[in-house]
């Protein structure tokens, strides 16, 4: 089976948002065949709870940030120190959450997903490095995360190498409760 990871225009199959803005009245959707190869998972019940975590000191959203430089740096110090503090170990508390900052395995996915959805193969240097992506970029970047899903033992969820699922949506849209445009990224160690 081929995984998507979500650097190439392509890899738009495989995911759907499904909205349900009223939970008591759905209804469980009629259990389809699948090819024996796309895998299927335990059910895990999930407690929510809100948790302080803090903006990766990296990518756009920290670089838009209302910040001086210097307080950015005094950010970034305190973010190493904290980092491995058992009593400070507040931002991994959980391997999936709805909203929020990403933890991100390898880079900041913002940029990632205003280029592929432009169309743009971010999978090497050349799409990043182009012209295109360059008019892309110069526009105002409202990607957000919308739902992170971490390696989880408990349903047998293994995406990649003790990797996560990142479902990114841009910011106008999930305002508006359209989840058409929603955009997946899976990055593993």
């Amino acid at each position: 089976m081929a995984q998507c990871w979500g650097f190439d225009p392509n890899d738009n199959l495989g995911f759907k948002v499904i909205y349900a803005p009223n939970v008591e009245v759905t209804e469980t959707a009629q259990e389809l065949e699948f090819h024996e190869d796309v895998p299927s998972y335990s059910e895990v019940v999930l407690e929510p709870n809100l948790q302080f975590e803090y903006c990766p000191p990296e990518g756009l959203h920290f670089e838009n940030l209302a910040m001086s430089n210097s307080d950015k740096d005094a950010y970034i110090e305190f973010v190493e120190l904290s980092e491995g503090q058992s009593e400070l170990d507040w931002r991994y508390a959980s391997n999936h959450k709805v909203l929020g900052w990403s933890n991100n395995v390898q880079s900041p996915m913002e940029e990632e997903c205003a280029l592929v959805t432009s169309g743009i193969y971010c999978g090497g240097p050349e799409g990043r490095n182009s012209l295109e992506a360059k008019k892309v970029m110069s526009k105002p970047n409202e990607w957000v995360q919308l739902l992170e899903i971490g390696t989880d033992d408990e349903a047998d969820m293994m995406w990649g190498d003790m990797g996560t699922l990142f479902l990114w949506i841009k910011k106008s849209d999930l305002e508006s409760r359209n989840f058409e445009n929603t955009w997946l990224i899976l990055q593993c160690s």
